[in-house]
């Protein structure tokens, strides 16, 4: 069932997220996992309300109708960001100099993503450029490892 709702909210773009209360509530569920390996240090940065559900008040997120579609961090070593788990609606990542060091798994990257800066990290994996999302124009994976 999860994959027929991912394809369904795939196709939808980021007004409706901000009018659909289900919508809100799978793309905070999305964003709970993306930040789900970050240190209590990391959260209390990125958040200054606590643990806010509304990711759209968070240090280096950007949002549109109510819906996320940048993510921008630079320079934090509060642990792993989970770029595989992020909202279709984002259209742009710069995750650069924060020590992630994960396997990429480029057809997990968000749909419409069309800018992707992670560079200048330990990441791993064979990147295939066949499952790219359809209309990135950049992707930076400069100075990251690529082997196993």
């Amino acid at each position: 069932m999860f994959s027929l709702l991912t394809i369904a909210i795939t196709t939808t773009d980021a007004q409706a997220i901000g009018e659909n209360p289900f919508l809100q509530e799978w793309e905070t569920a999305l964003m709970d996992r993306f930040y789900s390996q970050i240190s209590e240090a990391g959260m209390a940065y990125f958040s200054s309300y606590g643990r806010s559900i509304d990711f759209c008040y968070r240090q280096g997120v950007e949002c549109t109708f109510r819906s996320v579609i940048k993510i921008t961090i630079t320079d934090k070593h509060y642990g792993n960001f989970d770029i595989h788990v992020l909202p279709p609606t984002v259209t742009h990542v710069s995750i650069r100099y924060c020590e992630q060091h994960y396997e990429i798994h480029t057809r997990a990257l968000p749909r419409m993503l069309r800018h992707c800066r992670l560079n200048n990290n330990q990441l791993f994996g064979c990147v295939d450029l066949q499952v790219l999302p359809e209309n990135i124009v950049i992707l930076d994976l400069s100075i990251c490892i690529f082997q196993k």
